[in-house]
């Protein structure tokens, strides 16, 4: 079975043209071009496993310190706010901002390690 190397259709045995595009197959008896399996390298595999592993530990540290940045935001006594309870109040806000970001750079370091997996495929 042979494939065209310019449009990548199936050529059938005995013909030296490609019917699509009109190419004219240098070696109409072996496989050409364009349709081939791609192979990953390790390269690609580390970078995937990478990209995974680092969203997903963003995201759950991401989301324990939102967690605990809501008990500190909402933190109050019975006997009304006190100087303490504020300063742990805007310390739940800033933290709840760390939060946010730990995640935001999980998502993005994520993303171009992913991409960097894609780019390192071998061809």
């Amino acid at each position: 079975m042979a494939f065209c190397g310019l449009c990548g259709k199936e050529i059938p045995e005995g013909q030296t043209f490609c019917r699509e595009c009109n190419n004219k197959l240098a070696n109409p008896k072996t496989e050409v071009g364009a349709v081939k399996k791609q192979k990953w390298s390790a390269v690609s595999v580390i970078c995937f496993v990478a990209a995974g592993l680092t969203f997903l530990l963003c995201l759950l540290g991401g989301i324990q310190i939102l967690l605990g940045a809501d008990s500190m935001a909402t933190l109050s006594s019975a006997l009304g706010n006190t100087i303490a309870e504020l300063f742990y109040n805007n310390c739940g806000t800033v933290f709840g901002g760390v939060g946010l970001f730990i995640i935001a750079f999980g998502l993005f370091s994520g993303a171009l390690l992913a991409y960097l997996g894609c780019k390192y495929k071998k061809k």
